[in-house]
């Protein structure tokens, strides 16, 4: 496993999630990719799908203030949670480093 491919690929992951590029079915197998991460909480998660829009019936784009205030914490508390799912992400299973590959490579077969 290296570990700076699989950084480099979750960090443009969530960029083009941030930005709104990627579609209902790639969010929808990257929230079962973090759904699965078995040490993170709950709260980690939520928070997580939220700032990434991957919430199904939601469809906003939050900053880490909106964030802040919607959960009445601070943006360290926002960013640190998010830190904690991402670096899950890096440090993932090879089947998950997979998926996260398959995912980048439509994206950019397609753009």
């Amino acid at each position: 496993m290296d570990i700076n491919k699989n950084s480099d690929m979750v960090y443009e992951l969530l960029e083009l999630l941030k930005a709104n590029k990627l579609n209902g079915i790639q969010k929808k197998k990257i929230y079962e990719l973090v759904k699965n991460l078995g040490d993170k909480t709950e709260k980690q998660k939520e928070r997580f799908f939220r700032f990434y829009n991957l919430l199904e019936n939601e469809n906003r784009n939050y900053r880490l203030c909106d964030m802040a205030k919607y959960y009445n914490c601070s943006t360290t508390n926002i960013r640190h949670l998010i830190g904690r799912i991402r670096n899950g992400l890096i440090n993932t299973t090879e089947e998950n480093i997979a998926i996260i590959e398959d995912i980048l490579r439509e994206y950019h077969d397609k753009n």
